[in-house]
Formats: C-alpha cells, structure tokens, sequence
C-alpha cells in the first residue's frame, strides 16, 4: 500500500442502492486478469462495458424484409462480391472478408455516414437463409456508449457514376466480435445471403444532406467456410454455437474436454450466452465447478442472468473465487463503476439480485461497492472483513459515480502493523 493512502483518511461516499427498478438483461466477460488469448482482455475490476454481448435488441421481421424487383433506392444500389472455391461456386470465408459495393447511379454526389461513427455502424446488414431455419439477421453488435466519444458523426461520398467498396469479415472484431448472427461455417450447406443497407431520416441526416432510404442486393447462394475451426471450443469462440453442440453431441468425450486455456466447452458457451448449448451441457452432467485460467469458473466467465440462473440450478458454487473476486464481487464493482444511466450497469443489478438470492456471501467489498453504508456498519465489526484490501483500495482510491454525497461515510484510516489497512465507519 502506498506511503500516501497510509498515512490519510480517505472518505467513501456510499449510496444506498436503489431497490425495486425495472432492469434489462445484458452481458459480458467479467473484468479480471486474462491470459492473452481473449481478445477483450481487461485487467482486474475494470469494467468490460465497449464489449457487452447480450445487450442486442430482438430482430424485428421488417428488418428481414427485401425488395428483390427494386435494387436502387434514391440512385444508390449494394451488391456482394463472394471469393470462388477452385469448382467456380461462390465462396465467403468466416474468417476473412468479402466485399460490399455501393454504387452511385445518379447525376448527383450521394453521401453517406461512415461505418465507423455511431449513426453508420448499424446502417450494414445482412437477410440470412438457410434450409434448417427460419431466415435470420446478420448484423453489427449494439457498441457502448462510450466507443462515440472520439468518433463523432461523419460521411462518405460518392460521386456520380462511381462504385466504393466495403470489406466485411464475419470473424472481425471490436472487443467483442463485430458481427452478431452470422452464418456458421463448415456446415456443408450453402446459404442464401442478401445485403440489406438502411439510413433512417434524422435531424443529423437531413442537416448533412445523407441518403436515407432502404435498399438490398440480389441474393445469392454460397457456401461459408472456415478451414482454421476444428474443436467445439474454436466454434464456441467464434460465435458458432449451433456447430459446437452438433461436434459434441457427435462426440460426449468433448463435454469436459479443456483447451489451452483450461476452458471446457461449458465456460465458453456460459461466457458468451449460449443458453441451449449452456443447458444441453449441464443436462450431460458437464463439470459446473471446472477451472480455467485464473481459476475462473464458467459462473465467473458469464454476465448472462439466463445463464447465472442456469449453473445455479445444477449446483455452481455461488461463492467461488477467482482472480477478480467471487461473482458478486465482480457484478456489485460493475455496478458501482458505471453511470446512473447505463444500461449496462441494470444488468449488474439484475445479476448482483440473483447472486445474492441464491446465497451469495454479502461482503464488505461488495457492500462498498453498492453503497450500502447499513451493511458495511454490521460487517466493521468482523476484523476478517475491514481487512479487505481489496475493500480498502476501493474506498481510498475510486471515484465511483453511483456514489452519492447524501449517504454515510466509510473511513480508510492510516495505522501500523494489522491495523494499517482498516476501515472504519464514522
């Protein structure tokens, strides 16, 4: 502990938490030390808002709706450009890129927002069809409110008579992978793809003279391939959980089967939200206690209530520790982290009632966290608790703005030997 957190009083500003909201469900990665193999690594009690992976809104079915008689909407049409396999057949793979072309077929310049600030992102998507389900939408990940900070609206233009081109990789990613929905690899089956590209009129579109309207590609069938997935945990990592259970149900000695990482299929299929594979696997008595790096447990690996409720139910241990604390340690962090208007921050609530109903031990870090001065009153006594040093740390060293100036105070004072990282409530 540094000479100056020891040697001052530092106030924690708590708030008591606010009971009986409606909060949505969404979810991510918890924050704790990774291994450098999870593309949205993080370090401990940092929270992973930029990549939450279950904050998507339901797929309306007028946004699967094309209009294959008119191409060109406004004098701007879209086309797809597939690779070819070494027979001639149309070819896309998961793991690189295809191209989308827009083309200008007007007398006018045409301008457009650019994909990489918050009104273009969602702009791109795509109608997908194959013969073992109903169509479906691939379309980019709903991004956090704070990736807009330093990418501000701005356009693209094309001047008439003129094409630009846009490269897509279903794989890409942005903390999370870039792309929700997309068709799944290495299934043998070709599937039936469209381009579908929607500017809706706004104040900001009309002020800069954007293309609004609605307008798709021909569709066409191809084949999604991708020769580097192999295991049902390379499948589950890359969004592909519908080839991951039929890899496993093909072959069970795969359920408790770990990777490099010691990561069964359960903690990969519990982090990223896959409920039929999560249930499939406990109900085929997958290991819900498993460890993988940093001793995460798959309860430790998931911010998805659905999921949360499910290991629950088959007996995951609510206080299980790993690198970043238990889950509710992590979740009430989160919660504390994060704006009063941050839907992210009602799923940590969402997640910190259904750990804490299912046992979860209330402790002094959490209770910090949650700014429940009451709580941290009771537990001031158990000298076990008030030397938390994670506890200490959060309250001599974060700014948290759940916190409210209005509530108790809890003191981190300055002391010798044992008592150096005590707190003390005033």
């Amino acid at each position: 502990m540094p000479k100056s957190i020891r040697s001052k009083t530092y106030s924690l500003l708590l708030l008591m938490c606010m009971l009986g909201c409606g909060f949505s469900d969404d979810a991510s990665q918890p924050p704790g030390n990774r291994t450098s193999t999870d593309a949205d690594s993080t370090t401990a009690n940092e929270v992973d808002t930029a990549n939450e992976v279950d904050a998507e809104p339901e797929t309306n079915p007028a946004d699967l709706l094309v209009d294959y008689d008119n191409r060109i909407v406004g004098g701007l049409s879209v086309a797809i450009v597939a690779g070819k396999d070494e027979t001639g057949a149309n070819v896309i793979r998961h793991d690189g890129q295809f191209e989308v072309l827009f083309t200008n077929h007007s007398t006018k310049p045409i301008r457009l927002w650019n994909e990489w600030c918050q009104p273009g992102h969602g702009a791109l998507s795509f109608r997908v069809e194959d013969s073992d389900s109903p169509p479906s939408l691939m379309r980019k990940r709903t991004q956090h409110e704070s990736n807009w900070k330093s990418n501000p609206p701005k356009t693209i233009t094309i001047p008439p008579g003129e094409t630009i081109s846009r490269d897509v990789g279903p794989s890409d990613v942005w903390g999370e992978r870039a792309w929700k929905g997309p068709p799944e690899p290495n299934t043998g089956k070709k599937v039936l793809l469209a381009a579908i590209y929607e500017i809706k009129r706004t104040a900001a579109s009309q002020q800069l003279g954007v293309w609004t309207g609605r307008v798709n590609s021909e569709a066409f069938r191809t084949l999604v391939v991708d020769p580097k997935l192999s295991t049902p945990h390379e499948y589950l990592w890359s969004d592909c959980p519908k080839q991951a259970l039929a890899m496993i149900k093909a072959d069970r000695t795969w359920i408790d089967k770990k990777d490099d990482d010691s990561r069964t299929p359960l903690h990969l299929a519990a982090r990223f939200g896959f409920v039929e594979v999560v249930r499939w696997l406990l109900s085929h008595d997958a290991d819900v206690a498993a460890r993988a790096y940093n001793e995460f447990t798959p309860l430790l690996l998931t911010k998805h209530p659905d999921v949360i409720r499910l290991l629950l139910q088959h007996g995951a241990d609510v206080n299980a520790t790993g690198a970043s604390g238990t889950a509710l340690q992590t979740s009430a962090h989160d919660f504390a982290s994060l704006q009063k208007t941050d839907s992210i921050r009602d799923n940590r609530w969402t997640i910190t009632r259904i750990l804490l109903d299912a046992g979860a031990e209330y402790d002094i870090r959490s209770a910090c966290c949650l700014g429940d001065a009451e709580r941290v009153r009771v537990l001031v006594t158990d000298k076990k608790q008030t030397l938390d040093m994670e506890a200490m740390r959060l309250a001599a060293t974060q700014q948290f703005p759940a916190w409210s100036t209005k509530a108790g105070t809890v003191e981190v004072r300055g002391g010798r030997g044992k008592d150096r990282t005590a707190l003390h409530v005033s």
